[in-house]
């Protein structure tokens, strides 16, 4: 039986953790799928790339910033220490609650179930989505959603330097040596 097709999930909306999973599946040329929720609760964003259909990770994410900061407002989690925290005033914070969160959550397993049963034809048209959940940042109303068009389609070209290779195989030895438990040596 052969292996099930793969494909990278980023559902952390942490830049670091993007980072990586962006390097591995530009490395990998596999697709890389991802979700935000926005900051207070008011939306998320849901994206895919894949290699000879949408840009690498890296220029997408900067596209879909770009796209972000063209609307006349910075991309709703760029600089925020608490990521899914905005400011209410006097109130205290707005946090996303487990409802706001689980409609992301629906609509990124929707798209990441797109990809693997469809992996060269897409049942979404654009690559990207931002979904209001209430009126804040662009959204009029809740439930608004923009698509994000992304160009660029070549196929990715990792660009590979052994010393970057080795030196973040040796980060993920430290920070995961669970997940290694010697079968990233090679064979003698």
């Amino acid at each position: 039986m052969s292996a099930p097709p793969t494909r990278i999930i980023d559902a952390t909306a942490d830049a670091h953790c993007f980072n990586f999973c962006a390097a591995v599946a530009k490395e990998s040329l596999k697709p890389l799928i991802w979700g935000e929720v926005f900051a207070g609760g008011i939306g998320g964003l849901v994206a895919r790339v894949r290699s000879g259909h949408e840009p690498e990770p890296q220029a997408a994410r900067n596209q879909i910033n770009a796209w972000c900061n063209a609307h006349g407002v910075p991309a709703p989690l760029a600089g925020l220490a608490a990521p899914y925290e905005a400011a209410a005033g006097t109130a205290g914070p707005l946090v996303a609650d487990d409802a706001e969160v689980s409609i992301i959550a629906g609509h990124l397993a929707r798209l990441a179930t797109d990809v693997l049963t469809l992996p060269e034809d897409s049942a979404f048209p654009a690559p990207a989505y931002a979904i209001g959940l209430r009126k804040a940042w662009i959204f009029s109303q809740p439930f608004e959603t923009w698509p994000i068009e992304l160009a660029g389609s070549d196929s990715w070209k990792a660009e590979q330097d052994p010393a970057s290779v080795a030196e973040s195989l040796a980060l993920l030895r430290e920070l995961l040596p669970s997940a290694f438990d010697g079968h990233d040596q090679p064979s003698e």
